[in-house]
């Protein structure tokens, strides 16, 4: 109950577009995290994040993020800012247990539609267009924070989202799922589900994406926690 109500209660409400996020813990305690921040200039970032493992230790360094991150954004603009500070505040805490956490940040310009990212170790993210393709994919990654100090993160050229973009942010929980065969549910089962349901709201894409996993590892018992932040431009 603690760690739920450290999620964000609500998305940002901005003209034009619908955004969602949820995560499905597989333990009583979750190491993913995901957040709608606020930075400068009006900017939203999006965020996803995976600290290694899974339980009470990694959701306590899951809450140590969170709060770095938050801080962090506020006064800053660029994605790559905000990761660098926070992975030198991060590798204080974590350089002698061997945990790290893996992290995408996107930043949003709801009046331009801009956007832009920082990506450290964490699994690609994804733009799909109104016509199903695959606009962008968040492949381009540094080391997890946390893991090297003086880590410089890179910001991505600057993309311009179109009318009926679906941006999709996951935790590898989501691709790493295996099914009865021991296949991986794999990005191409993530992107047709989103295809599938990219006209729905973003809430029910998020919730399509979950149920979609669950059915396809045939079993009640989750083996990774589960993260998903969807945004749609309307």
């Amino acid at each position: 109950e603690i760690q739920q109500r450290l999620f964000p209660k609500r998305a940002p409400v901005a003209p034009g577009y619908d955004m969602a996020g949820a995560s499905y813990p597989a333990a009583e305690a979750s190491g993913d995290y995901y957040d709608f921040l606020s930075m400068v200039d009006g900017g939203i970032g999006l965020a996803v994040g995976d600290v290694t493992g899974h339980g009470m230790g990694p959701a306590l360094i899951m809450a140590e993020t969170r709060a770095y991150l938050r801080i962090v954004a506020i006064n800053r603009r660029r994605t790559s800012a905000v990761l660098n500070r926070a992975n030198q505040i991060l590798a204080e805490d974590l350089s002698d247990n061997d945990q790290f956490v893996t992290l995408i940040l996107g930043r949003l310009d709801p009046a331009t539609r801009r956007f832009t990212y920082s990506n450290a170790g964490h699994p690609s993210g994804y733009v799909i267009g109104a016509d199903g393709r695959v606009r962008l994919e968040m492949s381009e990654r540094l080391p997890p924070l946390g893991m090297i100090p003086d880590t410089k993160y890179q910001d991505s050229p600057l993309f311009q989202l179109e009318h009926g973009d679906v941006l999709v942010l996951l935790t590898d929980g989501v691709e790493e799922t295996v099914g009865p065969d021991g296949s991986p549910f794999g990005a191409e089962r993530i992107l047709e589900v989103v295809r599938k349901n990219k006209e729905r709201p973003a809430a029910e894409i998020v919730t399509a994406v979950h149920d979609a996993v669950m059915d396809f590892s045939a079993t009640a018992l989750q083996e990774d926690d589960l993260t998903a932040v969807v945004a749609k431009v309307l």
